[in-house]
């Protein structure tokens, strides 16, 4: 009976030493991965609240330190990143977010700076700012549409008077442009989101559609 009870003892003190080094296998792993975290990730600096401070000063550490034109040959050249592909699938979702963003700005003319920025806005989020950087071509898609706009904006209709003929014919333009502006908005962004890898841009069209009118 005695030889049994101390079998039973020991087979408990292995089982308990066992499920003890898992543990701290654990704790380990979980140490050295917040670790290699802690050493990608620039952590959001505290914000000093004061007259002429700005939140938004930084850049957004959700990009892994990749701004401008890095953050999107990142995208649309992965091999030459140094991030893994989990990384740089990490920040495709939150890229498709600043892009709409971007896109009316440079689609509405907002923060024009100089000829060398050209390809560049900065895109405010609630963690810091993100800098976005678009082929010339791109460019020239977004001017485009915006001369569009600017030709709508320029189709004046006498909406409190009695409809006339000319009206008429100026509502149905009106229609008829802004029908080629939504056409040219969502060409645009599928063939951003093909370039970028984007899963998921059902609704980058319409939010940019929204923010533009």
């Amino acid at each position: 009976m005695l030889a049994i009870l101390l079998a039973i003892t020991t087979i408990i003190g292995i089982v308990l030493v066992v499920l003890l080094l898992f543990v701290l296998g654990k704790l380990n792993w979980l140490e050295n991965a917040t670790n290699s975290m802690l050493e990608k990730i620039d952590v959001f600096p505290a914000t000093k609240i004061g007259i002429g401070s700005d939140q938004n000063d930084e850049t957004d550490p959700y990009f892994y330190g990749l701004t401008g034109k890095k953050l999107w040959n990142c995208l649309t050249e992965p091999d030459d990143s140094d991030l893994s592909p989990q990384e740089i699938d990490e920040i495709r979702p939150r890229y498709s977010i600043v892009l709409v963003k971007a896109l009316s700005k440079f689609i509405l003319g907002e923060d024009n700076e100089e000829e060398y920025l050209r390809n560049i806005r900065t895109v405010k989020t609630t963690r810091g700012k993100i800098d976005i950087w678009l082929p010339s071509k791109v460019i020239d898609s977004c001017e485009n549409i915006s001369s569009k706009i600017s030709e709508l904006e320029n189709i004046n209709v006498n909406e409190k008077a009695e409809e006339t003929e000319r009206d008429i014919d100026l509502v149905e333009a009106k229609k008829e442009l802004t029908k080629i502006i939504e056409q040219d908005i969502e060409t645009l962004i599928n063939d951003l989101v093909k370039k970028t890898k984007i899963k998921y841009n059902n609704e980058m069209s319409s939010d940019l559609l929204k923010i533009i009118f």
